[in-house]
């Protein structure tokens, strides 16, 4: 093989590896693009996702704020949820608010307060969710001062009405009776008696 022949060889095969190179920046290129484009629209999702979390979390406040309210009506509770990143994870914290005095409603204020804000907040989520028409409640509402009641009572007749979800609550308070549609009396001697009171 004559040198003129080897810089031909050479001349093609730095041709070749010339186009291969191009075409690898080209797609190179074209990657980069998409990775910019996916980065953009996650960015754009988590936008999205995260206004609409707050958007649901700042209608869940007032809602729960005002059956808490219904129900304990003496007394200016509110009801907040605050937001807080930890180990690179969104963290939902409950606060009780009353006369300017705020803290964790499991441990800062009575049963009652912690159980209506409950009920309420299931309510919600099962409407938000649209996760089926029945809440079953086992004495559920056991903390809550007789004097607030008639007010529960009240409000989980008004939440079943408006949002569709029947209510099945088992309770020894007799003052529930009252507000409810329908009662039955389980009475256990030798065997189960159920029987319709109202």
């Amino acid at each position: 093989m004559d040198l003129n022949e080897a810089v031909s060889r050479v001349g093609v095969h730095y041709d070749i590896l010339s186009k291969q190179l191009a075409e690898k920046k080209l797609a190179l290129k074209q990657f980069d693009e998409q990775i910019q484009l996916h980065k953009k629209s996650t960015e754009i999702f988590k936008l999205w996702l995260n206004n609409m979390m707050n958007e649901s979390l700042n209608a869940i406040e007032p809602i729960v704020t005002s059956g808490i309210s219904s129900v304990i009506d003496d007394q200016s509770i509110k009801f907040k949820i605050d937001r807080l990143m930890k180990n690179n994870r969104l963290i939902f914290k409950f606060n009780i608010e009353n006369d300017g005095v705020s803290g964790d409603p499991m441990k800062s204020f009575g049963g009652g307060v912690v159980m209506v804000a409950s009920f309420v907040l299931r309510v919600v989520i099962m409407s938000k969710i649209g996760n089926g028409g029945l809440l079953l409640l086992d004495e559920s509402l056991n903390a809550l001062a007789n004097k607030y009641i008639d007010n529960a009572s009240e409000l989980m007749r008004k939440l079943s009405q408006e949002t569709g979800i029947n209510i099945l609550m088992v309770t020894h308070n007799d003052k529930f009776i009252d507000g409810s549609d329908v009662s039955y009396s389980c009475d256990k001697d030798d065997a189960l008696i159920i029987s319709k009171v109202l």
